[in-house]
């Protein structure tokens, strides 16, 4: 609870033991009714707010009987989010216009986040634990697949009139390690 806490506590509220479903043996790890925080959406630097986030369930399954060698996977079953227009006085522009400014601005978020991950790892370990669970944690992140189910995101504006909304519902996502013919694999 305290590492989960420590991780994801700026983007998740409702870590509790009455949620926490946790199966040691089988490396699984089951959370309900997640509340999201607005820093989840901030983070992002789109023109949105979030107005209401909800993951009904998350499922956390890491491989350590395997010594780590198959997937870490996480399935976010039920992610219900409401957004709405941030004030056009508080936007920061960014051109996402070119491949080019996509992907640095991709890789400064995602090297922002490894960054701040890995030194709130740093804090945690004992410098003899670290080379060991170094090894750990670069194989877990090597392995890191994500499955989206049942997504719901609406963009709703009550402030301008007429009132509008909008959404999207996917069914299922999976983001995956692939190798360069796009078969799925894992890293050793």
């Amino acid at each position: 609870e305290q590492l989960l806490l420590k991780y994801l506590g700026d983007y998740i509220e409702g870590i509790d033991p009455d949620n926490l479903s946790l199966g040691l043996w089988s490396g699984t790890l089951s959370l309900e009714q997640i509340k999201l925080k607005a820093k989840a959406i901030d983070d992002l630097k789109l023109p949105f707010k979030l107005t209401f986030g909800l993951i009904n369930k998350l499922i956390l399954s890491i491989s350590w009987k395997t010594n780590f060698s198959e997937p870490t996977e996480i399935t976010i079953e039920g992610l219900n989010i409401v957004l709405s227009l941030v004030d056009t006085k508080d936007w920061e522009y960014i051109d996402y216009t070119s491949y080019e400014s996509k992907l640095e601005q991709l890789m400064k978020y995602s090297k922002k986040k490894f960054d701040n991950l890995m030194q709130s790892f740093n804090e945690i370990t004992s410098e003899e634990q670290k080379s060991y669970t170094d090894k750990i944690f670069v194989k877990i992140v090597d392995n890191l697949q994500l499955v989206f189910k049942n997504i719901s995101i609406r963009i709703e504006e009550q402030n301008i009139s007429p009132y509008y909304s909008f959404g999207i519902i996917l069914k299922e996502m999976k983001v995956i390690n692939t190798d360069s013919p796009i078969h799925r694999c894992v890293h050793q």
